[in-house]
């Protein structure tokens, strides 16, 4: 299985998607039921992205 990549912030995933990272799924935070959690595929690609969306 590939390693999963979780974003909690959904900016933050809708920019990734747009810059083209592939998103596998979203499930319900289990901490807050009203809010979802993102999951993406880890690549070194979406690492740099996330460093670089983050930084800002």
């Amino acid at each position: 299985m590939k390693q999963q990549k979780t974003i909690m912030k959904k900016t933050l995933a809708e920019k990734l998607i747009d810059a083209g990272h592939e998103l596998k799924g979203c499930e319900v935070n289990r901490r807050n039921k009203n809010m979802l959690v993102y999951k993406f595929v880890k690549t070194t690609e979406l690492m740099e992205d996330l460093t670089r969306l983050t930084a800002q």
